[in-house]
C-alpha cells in the first residue's frame, strides 16, 4: 500500500532541515564565499567558489539524533600551478585559506585545519554546524575535473552534482527524497558507513525509472542496494565509482570489516520495505515502516482511512447490497435485476 500523503508527514516534519535552518546555513556559507572571494591572494590566484554536497544536492537532513551536527561543503576553485607546471605544497595552501578566512573578525578562532579543508565552526540560536572549504585547483580555470590536497588528487564535484539532477530528472523527480530517507534511516541505526556521498550515489545507481510514489521508490532503490551489498567481498573494500570521475572510488575510506554489518541491515530494511508496499491494511503498512528495520518509531501514526471506501464497496457486492440496474448503473439493494443470464442485448 501506498502512503504518499504520510511519506510527505514524515519528510516535512522529520526529516527535511525546517526553514529557519536552511536560512542560517545558506546565509552562513554565503558570507564565508564572500569573505573569502575578496582576500588579495585568493583573488590573485582566480578564486572562486562552488557549494557542493547535500545543500548543492537538497538532500541535507535534520538528524535523528541531537549529538550530530550538520555540514556544509564549499570548494574553493584556483590556479595555482607555477610558471613550471608546478602545484604548492598541500599544506601551504591550506594555511594561506585560513589565514584568510582568520582575517575575518567573525571567524577569527572558529578555524581548523584539517586534511584537506578548513573547518569553519558555527553554533548560534540553539544551531550547531560547521561549515569545511576545500581548495582546489581549477586546471585551465576548468571545474571538470580539477586538483584538491593533499596529493592534489582528481575530483569533480560540479560534474557530480550535474549527474545527480540528470538522474533525478530521468527518474521521476524521487531521487532527493529517497537520499534523504535513506540518511535518516543510516543516522537513526547508527551506521557509521557508508558516508552521505556513497549513500546519495548508491541510492541514484540503484534509483527505479518507473516507481509511482516516494514510497515504492524507497523500497526498490533499497532492495537494489541490498543486492549491491550481497556482492561486495566480506574482507574487502566495496566499490562505488563516481558516476562523474570513473577513476575514482568514493567508498575507498569504508573499512572493509563493516560491509557484512550493513549487508545485514539493508537486507533486513528491503525485506521490511518491500512486505510494507505488498501490505493491504493502512495499520498494517505503518507498523511496518515503523518497524525496528526502517524508521524505528519515527514514521507518523496517523490513519487516514486509506482503501476504506473501496473495502465498503467490496464487501456490499459480496454480501448483495449492491446491484445493477437495467440501465447499467451501480444501485442498492433496491434495485432488482430481470433473470436473463446478465445480458440486456435486444
Amino acid at each position: 500500500m501506498f502512503l504518499n500523503k504520510s511519506f510527505s508527514e514524515f519528510l516535512q516534519k522529520s526529516v527535511n532541515l525546517n526553514p529557519s535552518r536552511l536560512d542560517r546555513i545558506k546565509s552562513a556559507h554565503r558570507s564565508v564565499r564572500a569573505s573569502l572571494e575578496q582576500d588579495d591572494w585568493i583573488r590573485e590566484h582566480a578564486g572562486r567558489t562552488l557549494l557542493q554536497g547535500s545543500y548543492a544536492l537538497n538532500t541535507a537532513i535534520k538528524s535523528p539524533h541531537a549529538d550530530k551536527p550538520y555540514d556544509v561543503d564549499v570548494v574553493l576553485g584556483m590556479e595555482l600551478m607555477d610558471q613550471q607546471g608546478l602545484l604548492p605544497h598541500g599544506a601551504v595552501v591550506l594555511l594561506k585559506v585560513k589565514g584568510a578566512l582568520e582575517a575575518v573578525s567573525m571567524y577569527s578562532g572558529k578555524t581548523r585545519m584539517l586534511n584537506r579543508c578548513i573547518r569553519v565552526a558555527y553554533s548560534s540560536d540553539g544551531l550547531d554546524f560547521h561549515l569545511d572549504v576545500l581548495p582546489a585547483h581549477l586546471k585551465n580555470g576548468d571545474w571538470k575535473p580539477l586538483q584538491i590536497p593533499q596529493d592534489w588528487r582528481e575530483s569533480n564535484p560540479k560534474g557530480y552534482i550535474e549527474w545527480f539532477r540528470m538522474t533525478n530528472s530521468d527518474h521521476g523527480g524521487f531521487l532527493p527524497k529517497v537520499a534523504r530517507l535513506l540518511k535518516f534511516w543510516r543516522d537513526l541505526h547508527r551506521l557509521e558507513h557508508p558516508n552521505s556521498m556513497v549513500l546519495t550515489t548508491l541510492a541514484g545507481l540503484h534509483l527505479p525509472h518507473d516507481a509511482r510514489s516516494v514510497d515504492e521508490a524507497l523500497a526498490l532503490t533499497m532492495a537494489g542496494i541490498s543486492a549491491w551489498a550481497g556482492q561486495q567481498p566480506n574482507h574487502g573494500i566495496p566499490r562505488v565509482l563516481n558516476p562523474s570521475l570513473k577513476s575514482e572510488n568514493l567508498a575507498r575510506n569504508w573499512p572493509p570489516h563493516s560491509i557484512g554489518s550493513f549487508r545485514e541491515r539493508i537486507g533486513r530494511a528491503s525485506s521490511a520495505a518491500e512486505a510494507a508496499l505488498k501490505s493491504r491494511g493502512e495499520e498494517e503498512t505503518i507498523k511496518l515502516w515503523n518497524g525496528p528495520n526502517l524508521f524505528d518509531g519515527r514514521f507518523p501514526t496517523t490513519i487516514r482511512g486509506i482503501g476504506k471506501r473501496q473495502q465498503e464497496i467490496a464487501k456490499r457486492f459480496a454480501v448483495g447490497g449492491i446491484t445493477v440496474g437495467l440501465d447499467g448503473i451501480i444501485g442498492g439493494s433496491g434495485i432488482s435485476t430481470p433473470n436473463n443470464e446478465g445480458f440486456y442485448g435486444e
